[in-house]
């Protein structure tokens, strides 16, 4: 079976930013579906010189259409964000826009969302108090839990040779 290029555009994505340390809970430039979106724009998530991580491309938008903060899951309409008089209606295009250019829908994405913020415990905010090893394990789940995701909307039974790709070295 042919992967679809949306799907090998967003595990090549993850992959990078994952051995990159461009990945982070609670960043939407830098979540997976931050990556993801940033990857169909054909752009990077990268750090800046003090570490800040980045995009080449505003492509964290997205973001005013779904959240997730623990088990809570919050998706708004477009009608609802564009009659929302502290957002501006360019942003709310600008997030559609980020949406559309990965090729999945935004409930889609939002199950991307759940997974990886679900099955990670380390925030963005707390990695200088962490050790790599440790912040790499928690995305390493969380990403596992993305790559189920992702295989399940592709209709992909078996998700073990993608999960291969993130193997880390011993």
């Amino acid at each position: 079976m042919k992967t679809p290029e949306r799907f090998n555009r967003a595990i090549s994505a993850l992959v990078n930013a994952y051995f990159t340390d461009t990945l982070a809970k609670g960043d939407c430039n830098a979540c997976a579906v931050g990556n993801i979106v940033a990857a169909g724009y054909g752009a990077k998530v990268y750090k800046d010189s003090l570490g800040v991580l980045r995009c080449e491309v505003e492509n964290n938008k997205w973001a005013r259409f779904f959240l997730t903060h623990g088990k809570r899951q919050v998706i708004r309409s477009y009608k609802e964000l564009i009659n929302t008089p502290s957002i501006i209606p360019y942003f709310v295009q600008l997030g559609l826009e980020n949406i559309k250019i990965t090729g999945y829908s935004m409930k889609e994405l939002a199950r991307v969302e759940a997974a990886f913020e679900r099955n990670t415990a380390i925030h963005v905010k707390d990695y200088p108090t962490r050790t790599k090893e440790e912040i790499s394990a928690d995305q390493y789940n969380g990403l596992m839990a993305v790559v189920d995701v992702l295989c399940k909307i592709e209709g992909i039974a078996e998700a073990t040779s993608y999960k291969a790709l993130f193997a880390q070295a011993a």
